[in-house]
């Protein structure tokens, strides 16, 4: 996980850098920037083509580590989920 002293030390090197991963914290310094997936989009189309395929019931199991982009991916197929009744 990138917190915000390290996106601070980012910062200081004085050079553009791009961050492969995401992180809201990249505002608070001057040239760095993330590049991410959306996660929220890729949880919403996720649920969206298992619903329409026939299931009725979804379960997500994760063994990633604890990080930002999963509540978005959850919030995703929540909302999928919700909007298929």
């Amino acid at each position: 996980m990138i917190d915000d002293r390290a996106i601070a030390l980012l910062g200081g090197l004085g050079v553009p850098v791009v961050v492969l991963a995401y992180t809201e914290l990249v505002s608070i310094a001057e040239r760095v920037w993330s590049v991410s997936t959306d996660w929220y989009r890729t949880g919403h189309l996720m649920a969206e083509l298992m619903l329409k395929a026939g299931h009725e019931r979804l379960a997500y199991v994760h063994n990633e580590p604890d990080a930002p982009e999963r509540d978005l991916l959850l919030r995703g197929i929540r909302h999928a989920a919700h909007g298929a009744g």
